[in-house]
């Protein structure tokens, strides 16, 4: 009898668990490894964000049409609020979501946990502690392996605030990106992202905790602090590779306000389905991927260029949209000329 072909995946984590349980529902053989203790292990059970506008099926849908489980804490947001750089409070809502809440970590109901126990139950081979090299594997999905675009410096709390998410917006407290808020179930998240000035992260996030704590009755109890890069360009420009690279270790994210869960996990979803079938990964992405990437790239160009000012009237204009999923929609699949895309490459070629 001939023996089964094994793909080997190196990370655990959202792209590689995604990419495996793939395979293995397909009845493909698996084996992934992973340099780390557990998947998830270094996240804490913190709160991360989900954008839904980039698609037409909300995310929830995708989910299902991916048949990636769904048994982890995931909250729809439907409405939150964003203070500009004048500390205004503006409220911004939609019919459906804009946004889910996911649970991050090890622990039961995260998003890593669920993954983790799919593959497994799919026949997933997962081994954890074990280092590969690029040569010894057929999908690299170890995330963002150096310095990326961003950094998210942040804090974990308990407190007795009520559910909210929030947005602060402005030069002062986060130079060129933004703050958030995430509060669920007694537990909240602060975190400053930074594309520049690095060195001052703890400034701004000291900031930041200072004018939510005076525009908010928020308590903070039980502080850690969190940091983390993310966001690595330069394996997006290369395309098809041997071994096939997924989610951030491709360069697959929103380059405008960082997302990457969706992109992790839709990545793998891609690769699993071009590994099956003799496909080129690179071709696929072009159509589903790679257009939301350069259209965050060019956003993120944009961005950088501006001020309070302007940020002061993209936040009027969003929080007044009656279609506000629909007008992000179009901002994510604007249409970028190849030359742009050229003058893109050699601008912005990681870092």
């Amino acid at each position: 009898m001939r023996e089964q072909q094994v793909t080997r995946i190196a990370g655990a984590g959202l792209s590689g668990l995604a990419t495996g349980i793939g395979l293995a529902q397909a009845g493909r053989a698996v084996e992934v490894f992973e340099s780390g203790r557990d998947s998830g292990w270094e996240r804490e059970g913190d709160w991360d964000a989900v954008e839904n506008w980039t698609t037409e099926s909300d995310f929830a849908d995708l989910l299902d049409q991916w048949k990636v489980s769904q048994s982890f804490a995931c909250r729809p947001v439907k409405s939150f609020e964003i203070y500009d750089p004048g500390g205004k409070c503006h409220s911004v809502s939609a019919s459906r979501p804009i946004l889910y809440l996911v649970n991050r970590g090890n622990q039961k109901g995260a998003l890593e946990h669920a993954l983790k126990e799919q593959a497994l139950n799919c026949g997933v081979n997962i081994h954890y502690n074990e280092r590969r090299s690029q040569q010894d594997v057929d999908v690299w999905a170890v995330g963002a392996e150096h310095r990326g675009q961003f950094l998210a410096a942040g804090l974990q709390f308990q407190t007795r605030h009520p559910d909210a998410v929030k947005l602060l917006i402005g030069t002062r407290h986060a130079p060129k990106a933004y703050v958030y808020l995430f509060i669920a179930d007694g537990e909240g998240v602060l975190s400053v992202v930074l594309t520049r000035d690095f060195k001052n992260a703890r400034a701004y996030l000291n900031r930041s905790l200072e004018f939510f704590q005076k525009v908010l009755p928020l308590d903070v109890r039980n502080m850690r602090m969190t940091s983390g890069f993310g966001g690595r360009l330069t394996h997006f420009w290369k395309g098809e590779r041997v071994p096939l690279r997924v989610g951030e270790a491709a360069g697959f994210q929103d380059y405008l306000w960082g997302f990457g869960i969706r992109y992790a996990l839709q990545s793998g979803i891609l690769a699993s389905q071009a590994i099956r079938q003799g496909a080129n990964s690179d071709q696929i992405n072009r159509s589903q991927i790679r257009p939301l990437v350069h259209a965050s790239l060019f956003s993120r160009a944009v961005y950088d260029r501006v001020g309070d000012r302007t940020y002061r009237l993209m936040i009027e204009i969003l929080s007044k949209s009656p279609r506000l999923v629909e007008q992000l929609r179009r901002y994510s699949r604007v249409w970028i000329p190849n030359s742009l895309l050229s003058l893109l490459k050699r601008v912005q070629p990681g870092v």
